[in-house]
């Protein structure tokens, strides 16, 4: 009787978050199955996203630019292979679960979308010339991190428990993950290393979870605020 109820509260705080995490899954399989085809339409690329929205802006954007300009939110759905979507989902759980319970399920949500934009706009920016096209959560995942970041240095968190951690840890642990993560790619952009990935995503993503939790997301009514 209680591991159904814990397991009914469980579901009933993550739900959002799991179902995001089974969309993304099934969108996979559907890439893996159909190919590109299924979702090279899904995907920005840098200069058609620029030239829709300098149309949009002049007042002149059709239905294909606004089909252009989704891109870059959909593009958070898509991944590049097994590794890709495994690695994702376990930070995009951690990180999202951790918000979910300190902010709940609205305010993850927004942090989701919010953070998917910036990510495709940080790759965007610094390869405005560029028609390769690019994808994957991996932008929201860094967003989950910069926001709780962001959250840490305002406020007392509490200890983080959720899987894949074995235990209770210090907030300032996964803080600390969180900025070494953003230095690495801040270093891969400056050397121009392993192309193919995404850091400029990976870096919008952060930066803007990272000015949510500084400046527009509330105290988590288990937190306290610091001196």
């Amino acid at each position: 009787m209680g591991f159904a109820l814990s397991r009914n509260r469980f579901v009933r705080q993550h739900w959002v978050l799991l179902g995001i995490i089974a969309l993304m899954s099934v969108i996979y399989l559907c890439q893996e199955i159909f190919g590109e085809s299924f979702y090279g339409s899904w995907m920005p690329i840098p200069v058609v996203v620029v030239e829709s929205w300098n149309r949009l802006l002049g007042g002149g954007a059709d239905a294909a630019d606004w089909q252009h300009l989704s891109t870059m939110f959909s593009s958070a759905f898509l991944h590049g292979g097994l590794d890709h979507i495994l690695v994702n989902m376990v930070f995009l759980w951690m990180f999202g679960a951790l918000l979910t319970e300190l902010l709940g399920k609205g305010t993850m949500m927004v942090i989701f979308i919010f953070t998917a934009l910036t990510a495709s706009l940080g790759q965007v920016l610094l390869n405005l010339e560029s028609y390769v096209p690019f994808l994957g959560a991996s932008g929201v995942v860094m967003g989950f991190e910069g926001a709780y970041f962001g959250l840490a240095l305002r406020y007392a968190l509490p200890d983080p428990h959720v899987w894949p951690l074995a235990r209770p840890v210090e907030p300032s642990q996964l803080v600390l993950f969180a900025a070494i993560g953003v230095i690495i790619d801040l270093t891969s952009i400056a050397g121009a290393s392993e192309a193919g990935i995404a850091y400029g995503a990976h870096v919008g993503g952060f930066i803007g979870g990272l000015a949510l939790g500084l400046l527009l997301l509330p105290c988590p009514k288990s937190a306290q605020r610091r001196l």
